[in-house]
């Protein structure tokens, strides 16, 4: 029987096999200078072998990997200053596990010479090497939280927690996020996952980027563990701390309210063929997701089960639903905020586009759109757009009252200095504006002075300063806009 090292933990050893015990055991005795019989001593000798890979070789003292605040690449005066460190206790072990024969590559496992490695930082890597590097940590997360026993959405539980597997009898890990991913009893956690996946990427059919020959991964590469490590801390402080998961909800809340900007921005682009059959005017140099209502699922500020069930009768309310028990279970709604930025006639436009849309949906296809959406409950977003609006999509009076404010000043100091589009505000059709823009009607429908405001507001904006807004396309083509 192999004795444990008082330094790993009995539920994490008793995990193990013998072959990976003995490995341990050998690596930590080489540690402390204990000659192994069981090496070979041409791989414990100083002469040359061949060129070194820090990622199939192991580590090299004093600085087993490249550090990342630099791009990767070693500070030549750091390099040079060899201090007596610690060697790493993962590091250790692989490189024991490599010396009594445990694989390190799958079989049958082939790569180019130029093939590129998916430890490299993602921004180095080329599309089907970020799709390696997603489809590794994917793996890696999903048998990380398995060998802790924590599904998605659940709360991280204390390192003090004693928790058993009922099928067992063994203690699931439980990674200790008061320390870091130097932390012994931490790394002794991210072998263990990276054990697991590395079994199951050997039984299961790996995906087609992971068998690129211009893709370089091996067991080593699974150490992606310490990284879901740092992915899950914050998620472990946000329990912990009211103040960390106030952030992270209104993070959550940011990430969907944008998301739904650039949805709504996509769909309102594919009827831009239809409004302009049907209004004689392009409106696609006025969609951007940034200019886009913001849709609310819920209270937001206040997730309570009982603030959530509140918001949707108040929902219901607006769209004339009964809202007795059970009535609103399976039906769902977004609270359309209003944008206090925004004019009145950029808010028709996109209306209409929406409505347009809609109309060029098949009956199978509106079916697919189940989301109510509720407007005009004076609920208002505080979010003032980055991208500039053009002058007549700006509500002047807003304006008047926001542009000299400190807090605002760099973000509005381009306002008002869009020309419109053709085809909308100051360069509307003629025969788009219709009687009311020519004057007093009939029907009562604006008075001339009413149209004389407008005009005024419309001069207030121009007389700002006024220049011209380059078209969707040259954006598109300078790499200015932002994606919609």
């Amino acid at each position: 029987m192999i004795q444990r090292p008082s330094s790993i933990p009995a539920e994490l050893w008793d995990t193990w096999s013998d072959r990976t015990k003995a490995a341990v055991v050998a690596s930590q005795a080489d540690e402390r200078g204990t000659a192994q019989p069981n090496i070979d001593p041409i791989l414990a000798g100083s002469g040359p072998r061949r060129t070194h890979d820090a990622y199939s070789d192991g580590p090299t003292a004093p600085y087993p990997y490249p550090p990342s605040g630099n791009g990767g690449t070693h500070d030549s005066r750091l390099s040079k200053e060899v201090k007596p460190l610690k060697v790493l206790y993962v590091d250790v072990l692989i490189h024991a596990l490599a010396e009594v024969g445990e694989p390190l590559e799958l079989e049958g496992s082939l790569y180019d010479e130029d093939a590129e490695d998916v430890t490299e930082s993602r921004n180095k890597l080329s599309m089907v090497g970020r799709e390696a590097r997603t489809a590794l940590k994917r793996i890696i997360t999903s048998k990380f939280r398995f060998a802790c026993n924590v599904p998605e959405g659940e709360k991280w539980p204390s390192v003090e927690e004693e928790r058993l597997n009922p099928k067992t009898g063994e203690s699931w890990l439980t990674p200790n996020f008061k320390t870091t991913v130097n932390d012994e009893y931490n790394r002794a956690i991210f072998v263990r996952v990276a054990d697991l996946a590395w079994t199951d990427l050997q039984n299961i059919a790996q995906s087609e980027c992971l068998r690129d020959r211009k893709i370089k991964w091996n067991k080593l590469s699974l150490l992606f563990a310490k990284e879901t490590y740092r992915g899950f801390k914050p998620e472990w402080k946000a329990d912990n701390d009211p103040h960390k998961m106030a952030e992270k909800v209104d993070h959550q809340c940011r990430n969907r309210w944008s998301q739904r900007r650039k949805d709504k921005a996509q769909r309102l682009m594919t009827a831009r063929e239809a409004y302009i059959s049907k209004h004689g005017v392009d409106p696609g140099e006025l969609i951007h997701a940034d200019h886009m209502s913001d849709e609310a699922s819920g209270p937001e500020d206040n997730e309570t089960e009982a603030a959530k069930l509140a918001w949707k009768q108040c929902m219901a309310a607006h769209k004339h639903i009964p809202n007795s028990e059970g009535a609103l279970e399976n039906i769902s709604f977004l609270e359309v905020l209003r944008s206090p930025w925004r004019s009145k006639e950029l808010e028709d436009v996109f209306v209409n586009l929406q409505d347009v849309w809609r109309e060029s949906l098949s009956v199978k296809q509106k079916q697919c759109f189940h989301t109510i959406r509720v407007r005009d409950t004076e609920r208002i977003s505080p979010r003032i757009p980055e991208y500039t609006p053009f002058n007549f999509g700006i509500n002047v009076e807003w304006l008047e009252v926001n542009k000299d404010k400190s807090e605002l000043e760099d973000l509005l100091k381009e306002w008002g200095k869009w020309e419109d589009p053709e085809g909308f505000g100051s360069k509307k059709h003629l025969e788009d504006q219709g009687p009311a823009d020519l004057g007093p009607s009939d029907e009562g429908e604006r008075s001339q002075d009413e149209g004389t405001r407008m005009d005024l507001k419309r001069k207030k904006l121009l007389d700002i300063g006024q220049r011209t807004r380059p078209s969707l396309l040259q954006l598109t083509n300078l790499n200015h806009a932002r994606t919609v």
